[in-house]
């Protein structure tokens, strides 16, 4: 995912303020050049409860869009 928002275009990141973006791109840094120092707790909380809202955003803004 943080390398997906990486690629996004700023229309759609300024549109969806909501979700924490450079947080989302720096897990995917962690996660690619300091695997050792992941958090499984801070993973497990981000996928149950952050990614759904993340979807939520991005689909409200894909609507909003026509």
């Amino acid at each position: 995912m943080g390398d997906i928002a990486t690629k996004l275009p700023d229309e759609v990141t300024k549109a969806t303020p909501e979700v924490p973006w450079r947080e989302v791109k720096g897990m995917r840094i962690i996660a690619a050049h300091a695997y050792h120092r992941i958090d499984h707790e801070v993973v497990w909380v981000t996928l149950r409860d952050d990614v759904p809202r993340m979807d939520e955003a991005i689909r409200r803004w894909r609507q909003a869009q026509g």
